[in-house]
């Protein structure tokens, strides 16, 4: 059931959104502050950070838009202030794609570490995505599975974005790009827990997130 979740994921993200939505699918992320980029054509723009406060469904631009604000509810759910033409308001967490944080150096080291160890016993590192305990392991060198958000960003410090997806919300993922490669190391959540860790080619918005 879960691979077969990850997989709409994936659909979504290359489409860009539900149905026939004709949405960009490679919104380059912004170098500096942090940002949010819609997913879905449509995403209702509430009054307050708060999920029983008054909204309106607006129409998003296919384009970054600047984060005025942030905040966390009772349920530990990041939204995110923005404005759209003459429209204020505040955006939940699932349905876009949060520029959060710089490149990630923590992540790149991570990853030379890695192909080091495979190039010295004569491997080919090869990107790498796994839920297994052993192999999360061998790679970060302590376990990543079933930790929380907050604990995982106490080892790997902030993502460079974030992504929960609309129609799964409890599926979350955090990602890390490396400053001189283009790829993303990714932190994929269920219902707040690490289950699994991937490496992807691409830059944050250029690749699936989920």
């Amino acid at each position: 059931m879960k691979k077969i979740l990850i997989l709409i994921s994936l659909v979504l993200i290359f489409a860009g959104a539900a149905s026939a939505q004709d949405r960009t699918l490679s919104p380059v992320a912004p170098s500096k502050g942090q940002w949010a980029y819609a997913l879905e054509d449509l995403l209702p723009l509430y009054n307050a950070p708060d999920a029983k406060a008054d909204a309106e469904y607006i129409e998003f631009p296919e384009e970054w838009l600047k984060v005025l604000d942030t905040a966390r509810d009772s349920e530990n759910n990041l939204w995110c202030k923005v404005k759209v033409g003459k429209s204020s308001g505040w955006l939940a967490q699932n349905g876009i794609l949060f520029k959060a944080g710089p490149k990630s150096k923590t992540a790149s080291d991570l990853y030379n570490a890695y192909e080091k160890k495979m190039k010295k016993a004569n491997k080919n590192p090869e990107l790498f995505a796994s839920e297994d305990p052993s192999e999360c392991k061998e790679f970060l060198g302590f376990n990543p599975l079933g930790m929380s958000e907050t604990s995982i960003q106490k080892r790997l410090g902030k993502p460079t974005a974030r992504y929960s997806d609309y129609f799964e919300p409890q599926f979350t993922t955090l990602t890390y790009e490396f400053p001189n490669k283009d790829m993303t190391f990714n932190v994929c959540m269920e219902n707040g827990k690490v289950y699994t860790i991937k490496l992807n080619n691409g830059r944050v918005g250029a690749i699936s997130i989920n």
